[in-house]
């Protein structure tokens, strides 16, 4: 081969190679080495004006919530999922509720925010690429495929909270960032679903899932019924019960007027007993003991089965003044043995049982004995709504506790390997002593995540359900996944403050 050949053929050589590191995507070394993210792995990601992370504010719960710089937590709102797309740029999923970052409204203009919103494949809103700045140091630029624009800390403000932009490219520290990975991805993590459709009004929310569709009672209008096909799309579809007797009742029979005036209905619950399908509910007035826990029953779920009735069975139980509970926030669980029990309580000494029927639903008179499984102790803060279930050997006791008033309501949860207890929190106290270990808390933005239950659908996923309050709104529907940490406690996502994802060592 003469020089020419080779000149030229090394010259078509030296051609390919740089259109292919010109192309998206190529792995070469050099990208390698100018880009730290690894596809699918978990970022915190920290300005290096600050040393604050990027977060989806109030836990990315609505489309679009800005996503702003704080002091991390290691929540998973503070947290980012990597994704390498075909195309070499990057998207980034918040890990609160699987949100992408977003440029908000498609703007290409300097100063618009970022936000969360829903993954909308083939946006380039949603696609950032990653240059390694010329600093010296392991800082980054991130810069929006939209606009050509550099991601930055509003006017390169350090204050917690400073809302990110994008802006043009500066040699300002507001525009450097650093990538921490906190997981290679392989930990499955509990998020938060992005309920759309009728999200409002949703307080006690229990789940059931019958045939093709999911049900969710909740407090108000009877007992209200949405229903969905697949937890995230919701309707209202109407009441398991009558309208009310008058304008000047809550109530839908004339005997629970009569029984409570005034009262309100409460804590609708469902639940399979032999044949029937058994609609718990409560019915009191606030801060009194004069309550009581009704039953309606329906052979079916499906509202378009012909035999679809809830029928009335009046009380199940009542409390009165003087009496060691309250009889409101029923709850069912049924024990290893195939046995309902009926769990209710609220404030005063706390949480009770008693056997049911199961062929009633009503209690089982032939065993009167009343088990007391959790009280508030001594503090003022009080425990209701009880949800207990069964999993790998414990019972696991969730109650609300907290003041609603105050902004300390929250969920919390101890355990025991017998139905009857004792139940302890995790530092191995006693509830009946007033002692569980919190699963969510109050966070900026969002409030009360307390009154809620606990889901378990058919493919063995484990789903917290609840209400909580964003600012001034009426109780928001929240639903998450509930996954179990390597002692069997519960873990979930970012409806306040759970045990979360921590930096490698």
């Amino acid at each position: 081969m003469n020089n020419k050949r080779i000149l030229r053929l090394l010259a078509v050589c030296l051609m390919a190679a740089l259109v292919l590191c010109l192309l998206p995507g190529c792995d070469t070394a050099q990208e390698q080495e100018d880009c730290p993210l690894v596809d699918g792995a978990i970022y915190k990601i920290t300005s290096a004006l600050n040393s604050r992370v990027m977060e989806a504010s109030n836990f990315g719960l609505m489309e679009g919530n800005y996503v702003q710089s704080m002091d991390y937590q290691g929540d998973l709102n503070q947290v980012w999922k990597a994704h390498k797309q075909a195309d070499g740029t990057w998207a980034f999923e918040n890990m609160s509720t699987l949100r992408y970052l977003t440029v908000k409204k498609e703007s290409v203009k300097a100063g618009a925010y970022m936000g969360v919103c829903t993954r909308d494949e083939g946006n380039v809103s949603q696609s950032f690429t990653v240059e390694k700045a010329d600093t010296g140091y392991d800082e980054y630029s991130i810069i929006s495929v939209l606009s050509g624009l550099t991601l930055e800390l509003e006017d390169n403000e350090k204050a917690k909270g400073t809302k990110i932009v994008q802006n043009e490219k500066a040699d300002v520290l507001g525009q450097y960032w650093y990538f921490d990975m906190v997981d290679d991805g392989s930990t499955k993590l509990p998020y938060t679903f992005t309920i759309e459709g009728s999200l409002e009004h949703s307080s006690c929310p229990e789940i059931s899932h019958y045939g093709d569709m999911y049900y969710c009672w909740i407090m108000g209008d009877g007992v209200s019924i949405k229903q969905s096909s697949d937890l995230v799309h919701w309707e209202y579809v109407g009441s398991a019960m009558p309208k009310p007797t008058s304008g000047n009742t809550m109530l839908s029979y004339g005997w629970q007027e009569e029984e409570i005036p005034g009262g309100n209905l409460v804590a609708p619950g469902v639940y399979k007993l032999g044949d029937q399908y058994c609609l718990y509910y409560a019915v009191t007035t606030g801060g009194s003991q004069r309550s009581f826990i009704g039953l309606l029953t329906n052979t079916t779920l499906d509202r378009t089965d012909p035999n679809y009735k809830w029928v009335d069975k009046g009380i199940v139980i009542c409390s009165y003044q003087g009496d060691p509970y309250n009889c409101i926030d029923p709850n069912v669980i049924i024990d290893e043995d195939g046995q309902p029990w009926l769990v209710w309580g609220s404030w005063w000494t706390g949480i009770y049982m008693r056997k049911l029927d199961i062929n009633t639903g009503y209690l089982d008179e032939t065993d009167p004995e009343l088990h007391h499984l959790g009280s508030q102790g001594s503090s003022a803060t009080g425990v209701e709504a009880p949800y207990i279930i069964y999993r790998d050997g414990y019972y696991y006791l969730f109650v609300a506790q907290g003041d609603m008033g105050k902004g300390t309501y929250q969920f919390a949860v101890s355990r025991s390997e017998s139905i009857f207890g004792p139940y302890v929190d995790r530092q191995g106290r006693k509830a009946l002593d007033g002692y569980y270990s919190p699963v969510t808390s109050q966070q900026e933005g969002v409030t009360n995540p307390g009154h809620a239950s606990v889901f378990l659908d058919d493919d063995g996923t484990y789903y917290l359900v609840s209400e909580y309050f964003w600012e001034r709104s009426p109780s928001l529907l929240y639903i998450g996944t509930l996954e179990w940490d390597e002692d069997g406690w519960p873990v979930m996502g970012d409806n306040g403050k759970p045990v979360m994802v921590h930096e490698k060592p």
